[in-house]
């Protein structure tokens, strides 16, 4: 019988991460997660609860991120497309930059407000998807789109990184990290995408917390960071050649993987005008690199 079920769950699998629409049981279930994360588990590594991260997060963001250079940021109109609990909201918003903090969840908009607080700058907050983002802001223009671990997950891959790449002015930067195809393997992939299934229908909350602090082996630090690898059910993985192509061809140059890494970490320039990578580049950070601190 389980061998019969086996290619279930490959279609299952390929159903969820659709590159142009996720299934609805999928694509619920995945904006769901994120509610719950940053209502009831926001805490973790890496996060602003971290004080080693919160300290370090502009640099972070410059010299091994996008790397620009920290004196190009103030007074910049950055979008942060997917903002989640607002950690590079913040670290933007230190750097000096306007921003503008988006996301579907209601309650990231919260957490995201409540960071930024704390250094009372003004931003702009708007509860929305990614895909439609375009129509609720059409008159913006942003010298930077940041959307870091968050098109993966969207109920469309396709239309939620078109839509934030027309709010990119010309000569302006996007940034993103997706999740790297060379980090696991298809069946690797199949056999996680089981555990997700196994945890988004277990019966009741307790149960469910249960499971993430097993596979956190116990440390309730590392809740978080695995609530991400098994709750949403929508996490898809890219080749870095993959990304660059749909790039290129919604009109970016200068496509660069800023981190040498499985995962997927690219900067690109909208147009043929590089002034801001010629005048504020950086070059690439070296392991080991913020994400690999123990």
């Amino acid at each position: 019988m389980a061998a019969e079920i086996e290619p279930l769950y490959g279609a299952l699998s390929e159903m969820a991460n659709d590159i142009d629409q996720a299934a609805p049981f999928a694509a619920q279930r995945t904006v769901a997660a994120f509610g719950h994360q940053w209502t009831h588990i926001p805490s973790g590594k890496f996060m602003l609860s971290d004080p080693l991260f919160k300290g370090d997060v502009e640099r972070i963001i410059t010299e091994e991120e996008i790397l620009i250079k920290s004196s190009w940021f103030p007074e910049k109109r950055v979008l942060d497309a997917g903002c989640g609990g607002g950690r590079w909201s913040y670290g933007l918003a230190k750097l000096g930059a306007c921003v503008t903090a988006v996301d579907t969840n209601s309650s990231a908009i919260a957490a995201t407000r409540a960071a930024l607080e704390e250094l009372k700058v003004e931003a702009d907050f708007l509860q929305s998807d990614l895909e439609t983002l375009h129509t609720k802001l059409p008159h913006a223009s942003f010298d930077l789109v940041w959307s870091w671990g968050v098109l993966h997950h969207c109920v469309s891959f396709t239309r939620a990184l078109k839509s934030i790449a027309m709010l990119v002015k010309q000569g302006g930067l996007i940034y993103l990290y997706l999740y790297g195809r060379e980090s696991i393997d298809l069946a690797t992939d199949i056999r996680i995408f089981k555990d997700r299934m196994t945890y988004n229908y277990l019966p009741t909350a307790e149960a469910r917390d249960a499971f993430l602090l097993r596979m956190a082996s116990g440390d309730e630090r590392n809740i978080h960071h695995v609530h991400d690898i098994y709750a949403p059910l929508i996490n898809r993985r890219f080749e870095f050649v993959e990304v660059r192509d749909i790039l290129q061809s919604l009109g970016f140059r200068d496509v660069m993987r800023t981190i040498d890494h499985t995962e997927v970490w690219v900067r690109a320039v909208k147009g043929d005008d590089d002034t801001v990578i010629k005048t504020y580049g950086l070059p690439k950070g070296k392991r080991p690199y913020w994400f690999q601190r123990q």
